[in-house]
């Protein structure tokens, strides 16, 4: 994962050097790693901590009651505390909106300067906490980029170059991260999609939102038979089973994806629950009940993970 210095987080996080030394020290609010010469190294999930530390500070929380807390808790405590206040959750000011960092990175896609692509979309990743990066910045991006190449403007190299850096990126925030690999006793939650749909960003940034919701993951990607999903949810006892839907009419037939989720839904324990959501889940007629739900967008399925986890952990 990508290290920074003491130095570079001061500056992303507003947060003074001797500040982060004292939170370490007193408060045990972060572990950093040391390089050869003794000096801190900072990783995302480290600096995405010191924000919301810094933010719910700002909110009037003791840093001596929220250092101790993961990052899922500290981002459902700051969620809450904006939501009060009607506020945006933005960790500090950003020199440009979101929107304005999705139009360069497509400019830099369009131009092929893939460093500065990748340069930018880290830095979008550093300036912004992972649930604006995903939800304002990578899936409009990947959206825009699909309707320029169904448009001509682009060609599918385009979206294919794109499409293998953001992978990369949302990989390393799904696996790479301390608090993945932490919440083994966690609720469990599939992400899948039916086979033919070989689409699987949907999915993979649902399956972030997830893990930053404290769920554990268990993400078997696109392309898998109803009855390979409905074995995952046996083995791993998940109550919850999310599905993305966005493979063209071309590829995927409406039978097709209505036979898929009748079978894994007729095979799923009574109590396991079925989520579907993309850009062909309107297409389907499927009847809202207690088991079964249509994710509109990602912002209504991190609200949903939250209210279900609530339940949860009532």
């Amino acid at each position: 994962m990508e290290k920074l210095t003491i130095k570079a987080v001061a500056e992303i996080t507003g947060i003074s050097e001797f500040t982060l030394r004292s939170w370490e020290k007193r408060y045990s609010a972060i572990a950093p790693k040391r390089n050869t010469s003794g000096r801190r190294l900072y990783n995302l999930e480290e600096v995405e901590k010191l924000r919301l530390l810094n933010q719910l500070r700002l909110r009037g929380h003791a840093i001596k009651d929220i250092a101790p807390l993961s990052i899922s808790k500290l981002g459902r405590l700051f969620h809450d505390s904006a939501e009060q206040s009607n506020g945006r959750q933005h960790f500090f000011v950003s020199e440009k909106t979101p929107a304005v960092y999705v139009n360069l990175l497509v400019q830099e896609l369009v131009e092929l300067n893939l460093s500065k692509f990748t340069s930018l979309l880290k830095r979008t990743q550093l300036e912004f906490d992972t649930r604006t990066y995903l939800i304002e910045i990578v899936s409009p991006l990947l959206k825009i980029l699909g309707d320029k190449v169904i448009n001509g403007e682009l060609d599918v190299f385009h979206e294919h170059t794109a499409s293998a850096i953001v992978r990369n990126s949302l990989s390393a925030l799904l696996y790479a991260s301390e608090q993945f690999n932490n919440l083994q006793n966690q609720t469990p939650i599939i992400f899948c999609s039916p086979e033919g749909d070989l689409h699987e960003f949907g999915i993979l940034i649902c399956a972030v939102l997830a893990v930053l919701n404290g769920f554990q993951v268990f993400y078997l990607g696109p392309n898998l038979p109803a009855e390979s999903v409905v074995r995952a949810a046996q083995v791993t006892a998940s109550p919850l089973v999310v599905v993305g839907l966005s493979a063209p009419r071309s590829v995927l037939k409406i039978s097709e994806i209505h036979s898929f989720l009748n079978t894994t839904l007729t095979n799923l324990p009574d109590s396991t629950m079925l989520w579907y959501g993309g850009m062909r889940a309107f297409e389907v007629e499927f009847e809202q009940t207690s088991r079964v739900r249509l994710i509109q967008n990602l912002k209504f399925f991190d609200q949903a993970l939250r209210l279900w986890q609530d339940k949860v952990d009532g």
